[in-house]
């Protein structure tokens, strides 16, 4: 275990590292007092899997003994660990290629039943974690696709970001990449939580601003839902979008903000959050959306007290506030909802969260890969409550499929009716804050 307590997990600038901000975003609050658990990200050197002509399985064996030194709990989940190594380790040995040895490793990772138990290709970690939580751009085509019901779906856009550009909608369908199907046209996958299951998620590869990728979509089913997209890659990022997310709009005649974090990776989502706050004088409700990634305990912390009542000093934020939440929003978000509803901020509009709430952190394999470990058993921060494999219940239920959305977001738009709903309310009763 390569530890750096006296870092806490900061770059060479000082900078937050998406290794130290996952193995917080693995969570929460507490993990600044487990300073251990924070891993410094090492000099990255080349990654041995270009320097191989085949795949190599001695990242399985890795990823066995790290998870075997790392795992939370003595007794693993009731698994023989030793076992589970001898019942995958021939599909690794076997593989074609190194990405059939890191789907070996999840395979057997996911007997754990445990979040916070992945791998994260080199490339996907070091243009949406690391990049990211060093407030970087890096090359992206701004769309995440999620195989759903033996299909691949646009899922989300960043705003502000190529595939946003190019008019691509949630629930849109892909049918090829570049002439492909997609499970043939490289598409890299997202951490993927094996043990607790659902659908998997991707991005389109590309390593530099510039590149282009040819798009066969549906957006309804057949005849006349076909049509084509090219989109081309640019350097942004998720903070970024973010900052675009921020606007006023106006429902059911009252004036509500509202912004998307995409992630908490470092402290500069909140900042942008709290500059934004002081800026709306004329607005009668927020609502902030949340869905995704986690990230830092602090950035939690922070935005938790812009809202807060009983924030030392007061809220940034005394009117109506709604939280936007669904099944993949996780980790470090998962304990900012909690404690939105514990402390009585205002309503959570959605889905129940995604259920992955332990400790973690990254270590990076020998082919380059990194292989994200859950550490600490994070129930202090909810009294006992467990949400590990449980999540975090809304207030308000959406149902909220994706296939053919055609651009509807039922989360966000509730979220939005909720939030007028509230100021109106606090208009015809003169209550200043508050909605239990």
């Amino acid at each position: 275990m390569r530890c750096s307590p006296a870092r806490r997990g900061t770059g060479a600038s000082g900078a937050p590292t998406a290794r130290a901000a996952l193995g917080a975003a693995g969570l929460a609050l507490a993990l600044a007092a487990a300073a251990p658990v924070l891993v410094a990200l090492g000099a990255a050197g080349p990654a041995l899997a270009q320097e191989r002509r085949g795949p190599d399985p001695r990242a399985f064996d890795e990823a066995w003994r790290l998870l075997r030194e790392s795992f939370y709990e003595r007794g693993f989940h009731g698994v023989d660990w030793q076992a589970a190594r001898d019942r995958h380790r021939p599909r690794a040995v076997g593989a074609k290629s190194q990405e059939e040895v890191h789907e070996a490793i999840l395979a057997m990772f996911a007997e754990l039943k445990a979040s916070h138990a992945a791998v994260v290709e080199e490339d996907v970690y070091r243009n949406h974690y690391d990049n990211e939580a060093k407030s970087l751009l890096a090359p992206t085509f701004g769309v995440k696709l999620t195989r759903v019901d033996d299909g691949y779906w646009v899922s989300d856009c960043v705003q502000g970001g190529p595939a946003a550009a190019a008019g691509l909608l949630r629930g849109d369908r892909v049918l090829t990449v570049n002439g492909q199907p997609p499970e043939d046209a490289g598409l890299r996958p997202l951490p993927w939580d094996a043990g607790l299951g659902g659908p998997r998620s991707y991005v389109l590869p590309t390593s530099a601003a510039g590149q282009t990728a040819r798009l066969e979509l549906q957006r309804f089913p057949r005849p006349k839902g076909l049509f084509q997209a090219s989109l081309t890659s640019a350097d942004w990022s998720e903070l970024e979008g973010s900052r675009v997310s921020q606007r006023v709009v106006e429902v059911l005649g009252r004036r509500v903000g509202t912004t998307r974090l995409y992630h908490m990776l470092s402290e500069e989502p909140v900042d942008g959050l709290a500059h934004f706050l002081a800026r709306l004088d004329d607005a009668h409700a927020f609502v902030l959306d949340v869905r995704g990634q986690g990230g830092l305990p602090s950035a939690v912390e922070r935005t938790l007290d812009l809202f807060d009542p009983n924030a030392p000093g007061g809220p940034l934020w005394g009117r109506p506030a709604v939280l936007v939440v669904d099944g993949e929003t996780r980790s470090a978000k998962e304990v900012l909802a909690y404690e939105w509803r514990r402390r009585r901020i205002g309503p959570v509009v959605g889905a129940r969260t995604r259920g992955a709430v332990l400790g973690a952190r990254f270590e990076r394999l020998s082919d380059g890969a990194q292989v994200l470990l859950p550490a600490l058993d994070m129930r202090t921060l909810t009294g006992g409550e467990v949400i590990e494999g449980v999540g975090v219940p809304p207030d308000v239920e959406v149902q909220a499929t994706l296939p053919w959305a055609e651009g509807r977001d039922p989360c966000f738009e509730r979220g939005l009716e909720v939030a007028a709903s509230l100021a109106l309310e606090v208009a015809r009763r003169g209550r200043k804050q508050g909605w239990y």
